[in-house]
């Protein structure tokens, strides 16, 4: 998911959707995959927010191509009965080589920023959670609010 790709359809007939990265929040996304295996009938249980999740769908034809921007969760299923599905992928990136996973050919790997980010965020909730509820949300809002204030400000630099 962090490269971008080129698609192109060899064979058979293939439906594809495409969820933009701003609906991340709703595919409960692992790594690079969705934990939700049917998407056309998701566990309404298991899964409640994934069918308000916005997507674009399109039926691909063998010679079709098509751009994939980069972080966007897509899913390609061939027609049915078919068997097999077969497609050529270019894979280009715009970070520089050392932002990226090591061996990470395909993209699915997150940055190892990413990854520390993800730690950290981790330690600080398991930090806060020793917090009685009132101040540890008091003091988990805090922290938000200072990673996005922080965030803000790196991309105005």
């Amino acid at each position: 998911m962090t490269c971008y790709i080129i698609l192109a359809l060899a064979m058979p007939d293939s439906e594809l959707s495409a969820h933009a990265c701003a609906q991340e929040a709703k595919l409960y996304m692992t790594g690079s995959s969705s934990e939700v295996t049917d998407i056309d009938q998701p566990d309404p249980e298991k899964y409640p927010l994934f069918s308000s999740a916005v997507h674009l769908d399109c039926m691909l034809r063998p010679g079709d191509v098509l751009y994939i921007p980069a972080l966007w969760h897509h899913n390609v299923l061939a027609e049915q009965d078919s068997g097999m599905s077969v497609s050529v992928n270019v894979f280009w990136r715009d970070m520089e080589r050392g932002l990226y996973a090591g061996k990470d050919l395909y993209g699915n790997r997150d940055p190892p920023a990413a990854d520390a980010a993800a730690a950290a965020v981790e330690a600080a909730a398991k930090a806060l959670a020793q917090l009685p509820p009132h101040y540890r949300s008091f003091y988990g809002q805090r922290c938000v609010r200072r990673l996005t204030e922080s965030l803000e400000k790196g991309f105005a630099e």
